[in-house]
């Protein structure tokens, strides 16, 4: 399996996600992958809508067809691949904020949005998204995200390359979806509280449809789950946004 070695370009798509599920339908391979220069329904995690004007970003989706299901490390492992292809080609170092945002100094640069299909009991295919503001401007960004988003381009002050960083991407994705078909859960969770915005110790909120949870951030668990300690004992989390009491208060 090569990643990247059957590319889809896409001038506009709904998002690539739903345009990859069709095709993994149809019985693609693992490892194909499909950009598109604009999206019309671009989605992050609960549906929420993610900005995907036109030329402007990177916008891509890969199919795995993984012999593991705890997508959840999936997810992890791909933020770390993403993580590690921006320090190797533009020496960017960004945070990981658990389980799928890329921030520089706070303000989002990307996210990552992974999408299973299963067959009965037995997963079928997993499509992993993965956004990236490249080449916007700060007018670029609707008002209503001006604030908490950023890009390539404002941080390194000059236009970007996107084929440039596609290939090293490429080899990143192959190298930790190795570690994760190998079971190298512990280099996962170790590698990423490494690069977390989240620190062990650190008060956190976790939003979830009962209600916020507050606890002590106690790191992840084998299944790539967020462990709170709180009031009734040690939670752990999967599906729920994570909050540090500053974010909480500034929303």
């Amino acid at each position: 399996m090569k990643i990247g070695d059957r590319v889809h370009f896409l001038p506009t798509c709904t998002s690539t996600n739903a345009v990859l599920k069709d095709i993994a339908a149809q019985g693609a391979s693992e490892g194909t992958v499909v950009i598109a220069e604009e999206q019309t329904s671009g989605k992050g995690r609960y549906q929420r809508h993610w900005f995907s004007s036109r030329g402007k970003g990177l916008y891509i989706s890969v199919l795995l067809r993984p012999p593991r299901s705890e997508i959840s490390l999936l997810t992890l492992s791909a933020g770390l691949a993403v993580a590690e292809a921006l320090l190797d080609v533009f020496g960017v170092k960004v945070c990981l904020k658990w389980p799928n945002d890329l921030l520089w100094e706070g303000k989002k640069l990307g996210g990552i949005l992974s999408e299973s299909s299963f067959i009965g009991n037995q997963l079928n295919y997993v499509v992993v998204g993965i956004g990236l503001n490249i080449n916007h401007s700060e007018e670029d960004f609707p008002a209503s995200i001006r604030e908490t988003a950023i890009s390539l381009k404002q941080i390194k002050h000059k236009d970007i390359n996107k084929d440039l960083f596609l290939l090293n991407l490429w080899k990143t994705l192959e190298i930790w979806y190795d570690f994760y078909v190998q079971k190298k859960t512990g280099l996962i969770i170790s590698s990423f509280m490494e690069s977390s915005c989240y620190s062990p110790g650190q008060e956190l909120i976790a939003l979830t449809d009962k209600g916020a949870v507050l606890g002590t951030f106690k790191g992840l668990d084998q299944q790539g789950g967020v462990v709170l300690e709180t009031r009734d004992g040690s939670c752990t989390f999967f599906s729920v946004d994570i909050k540090s009491l500053q974010e909480a208060k500034e929303n």
